[in-house]
């Protein structure tokens, strides 16, 4: 997601996913001018990665507290682009090697269907070869 101003513009993203001590993303969004309308939208859209200088565990924590659910951004026909190479094969083969590298894994419902649809496709040609 992109933000007017962000201080994380142009930097690679995948820093938001790492698991454990994730002091970089951190330091961003701590002099970010963008890190509220961050904040406020992945307590709505996010539950994974550094959002707004928040982890997933702390959203989870502020939205309990604060009574609300995620909601799912492509039941509201909205189009975003979680990452790079978003709704593509290649795009669920970089998260699943970035998963095993020990990265946080990003549940991309695009890519998934992306995979899915080629796997569909290779198991029709095997069949009719």
């Amino acid at each position: 997601m992109k933000f007017e101003g962000a201080a994380c513009a142009g930097t690679d993203v995948r820093i938001f996913y790492r698991r454990g001590t994730n002091t970089a993303p951190m330091a961003l969004c701590a002099v970010c001018p963008a890190r509220e309308e961050c904040l406020s939208h992945a307590l709505q859209y996010e539950e994974f990665g550094v959002w707004g200088g928040t982890t997933a565990k702390e959203r989870r924590q502020m939205r309990e507290e604060m009574n609300i659910s995620l909601k799912n951004l492509a039941e509201e026909a909205v189009v975003v682009k979680t990452h790079p190479f978003c709704g593509t094969e290649y795009g669920y083969q970089r998260i699943y090697r970035m998963a095993k590298k020990g990265y946080e894994w990003i549940n991309c419902q695009s890519c998934k269907d992306a995979h899915n649809h080629r796997e569909q496709d290779n198991r029709l040609r095997r069949a009719s070869a």
